[in-house]
């Protein structure tokens, strides 16, 4: 089976134990006594007009802008609106043995500083010889004033010109206080995209000014038609020759929840909705990227987008994940109907179970057949068998029948395996016969019975939404 890459163009190990990729927006949340609340309607009539015309605005689909609380910056992503915020004077670089760093942008508020900044090879890089990870430490701020402020976290990371040339990140620290607009930043280690020992200790002084007028665009909210998907049909399954009409969404709601206006086209940020009932919190992700997302205009015209996850969409909650993309054009007839056909979501673990014997060895199988409802569709587990893994240490492969139009991939675990993480892919394919490794990171196995959990699943689903662009 086909599988697409998880999107990580940062993969040394160096950059994985510098970097923890998260959100850019805090998580915003209120809780409201109605007893507190409706004490002060009674006391305050003006409330009661401003509470009205709110939901009037929602119910009509009027667009509102959000205001003072955020604002979204090409490059840097969202941030707090506010009149203190600052910015970098001009773009500023430094090169040493072929190699530039350039700070691109800096925006500094009252509670963080965030810095767009990017490395490029100036001269092709080695392409043979060993790679040095051995560099360790995080980056820092230097005040001019005395003082260091920390790195606090890494909120994207892109790659610069082609594959292996450059690469950027987006990272933020903490607040550069009132006063002090003079900075250095300190780069202890590049990340390895070329062989050899690279260039280490970086220092680059930038000047932050009151940040200009129009620079912080708005966003904006508006409420959208219902989202709609394609009629549920019957379809093949491992137990059954048809099944009864199946919610081609899996019980997930998508929603189109905000958007800015750009120069060349628009940023429109939505969402993934669900219950406990049916997915753990935090445990549906919505794949905004190439080959699962389409968007399309009234005319059913292709619309060129690109994805603009990392530190453009909000932190996500228990039960709401965000995906984001950039409309990269005006010329459409709106509206635009933006489509999904891809989820990973995790779920209550699912056991089998099979036995090995005493003398297990590579290349055996064992015949599993065991019929399991994941997400609310039967699978069917054929057959296991004992490979070797990517590691050289045994691994065992399973045979599974599923719904090819529901279920794109599996995620096992089990208590033998002793490994600290993985990587792996998404599915290009819809398939009805899956093959899912589980790797054990060990030399040996205990004979007897393996204990096997389904923990999660890729989901191939049906979801779309229509957003209905304002007027002006």
């Amino acid at each position: 089976m086909n599988r697409k890459p998880y999107h990580d163009i940062l993969d040394s190990a160096a950059a994985d134990s510098l970097h923890k990729q998260t959100n850019l927006w805090p998580k915003i949340s209120a809780r409201i006594e109605r007893k507190s609340l409706m004490q002060t309607i009674r006391t305050k009539p003006l409330l009661i007009v401003l509470v009205v015309i709110l939901i009037l605005l929602l119910l009509t689909g009027v667009v509102y802008a959000i205001g003072n609380l955020m604002g979204y910056i090409p490059g840097i992503g969202m941030v707090e609106q506010s009149s203190a915020l600052r910015a970098l004077d001009k773009p500023v670089s430094v090169e040493r043995d072929g190699i530039r760093l350039t700070v691109l942008n800096v925006v500094a508020s009252s509670s963080n500083t965030i810095i767009r900044y990017q490395v490029e090879w100036l001269t092709p890089p080695l392409s043979n010889g060993k790679y040095d990870t051995s560099c360790q430490g995080a980056s820092t701020l230097t005040l001019s004033h005395g003082g260091t402020l920390n790195f606090v976290h890494t909120a994207d990371k892109f790659l610069v010109g082609n594959s292996g040339t450059g690469y950027g990140y987006v990272v933020e620290f903490a607040p550069v206080p009132v006063g002090q607009n003079d900075v250095t930043l300190n780069i202890p280690c590049l990340v390895s995209l070329a062989t050899g020992t690279l260039p280490r200790d970086w220092k680059i002084s930038f000047h932050i000014i009151p940040a200009p007028e129009g620079m912080v665009l708005p966003v904006s909210t508006v409420a959208v038609p219902e989202p709609t998907a394609a009629p549920a049909t019957e379809t093949a399954s491992p137990s059954h020759p048809t099944l009864p009409p199946a919610d081609p969404n899996h019980r997930i709601k998508i929603t189109a929840d905000s958007f800015v206006k750009l120069n060349d086209g628009y940023l429109l940020v939505g969402s993934f909705h669900w219950s406990n009932d049916d997915y753990p919190a935090y445990g549906v992700n919505p794949i905004s990227e190439t080959g699962y997302l389409k968007v399309v205009d009234a005319n059913g015209k292709d619309v060129a987008w690109e994805s603009a996850d990392g530190n453009v969409t909000p932190q996500n909650e228990e039960y709401r994940s965000y995906w984001a993309v950039k409309i990269l054009s005006k010329d459409f007839a709106a509206p635009l109907t933006i489509m999904l056909n891809a989820a990973d979501v995790q779920i209550k673990p699912v056991a089998f179970k099979f036995d090995i014997g005493s003398n297990a060895k590579i290349g055996q199988s064992w015949d599993v057949n065991q019929n399991l409802q994941i997400a609310g569709r039967p699978i069917k587990v054929l057959k296991a068998t004992l490979i070797f893994g990517a590691d050289n240490n045994p691994a065992f492969q399973f045979d599974v029948q599923v719904d090819p139009n529901a279920i794109g991939d599996l995620h096992l675990n089990t208590s033998l395996s002793q490994c600290m993480g993985g990587g792996g892919g998404y599915p290009t394919d819809h398939v009805s016969l899956l093959q899912v490794d589980a790797a054990m990171c060990r030399p040996d196995l205990p004979p007897g019975s393996v204990d096997m959990q389904v923990i999660g699943a890729f989901l191939w689903g049906q979801w779309q939404v229509t957003w209905q662009l304002p007027l002006h």
